[in-house]
């Protein structure tokens, strides 16, 4: 776990708490997701601690949120980006709406993975890595498939903390590995 998901755990829990005791989940996420949006745009995060610059921000946040979904912050989100902004943790939004909704997903029995691919699969191939996962895992599994060409061929499957790698480039670093090993 990187050190930004570590800090960005706490916050997302808080949140979670928040609008699951005020039964706005899907405000929250809505909230989180376009936060984080705006705060992988490394120009705005290096302006951020610009005085004036985290006002205009927030304007420009309202604004898309009135866009997406017909109301700008509530008092509660506005309270937690000057949360955020205080401890200096705005950078770290995109972290804080992954955590957040993977705690929805985890009190919802769904897991979340993620397929790299050497090449585009196949909706029946998909289907299968899906069946094989929820078969093991005994949940929902919502399925990412991401095209990565280095790979050669084969698949590397991440879930739950976990990276099943069926991948020839994989396959090929191990064998380097043991031969390494053997050489010691």
């Amino acid at each position: 776990m990187s050190q930004s998901e570590t800090i960005a755990r706490p916050y997302a829990k808080a949140a979670y708490q928040q609008a699951l005791a005020n039964e706005s989940l899907g405000k929250w996420q809505e909230f989180l997701q376009i936060s984080a949006s705006f705060a992988k745009n490394e120009a705005i995060i290096s302006r951020l601690t610009v005085p004036g610059f985290f006002s205009e921000w927030q304007s420009w946040l309202n604004e898309s949120l009135e866009k997406n979904r017909g109301e700008i912050m509530r008092k509660e989100e506005e309270n937690f980006l000057n949360i955020l902004q205080e401890n200096n943790r705005l950078s770290v939004l995109p972290e804080i709406a992954e955590q957040f909704i993977l705690q929805m997903h985890q009190a919802d029995g769904v897991c979340e993975a993620k397929v790299y691919s050497a090449k585009v699969l196949e909706s029946q191939q998909k289907a299968s890595i899906i069946e094989m996962l929820e078969k093991k895992l005994g949940k929902k599994v919502l399925l990412e498939v991401i095209e990565q060409a280095d790979l050669l061929a084969g698949v590397r499957i991440e879930y739950d903390g976990l990276v099943l790698d069926q991948s020839t480039k994989g396959r090929i670093e191990q064998f380097a590995q043991k031969l390494e090993d053997l050489r010691n």
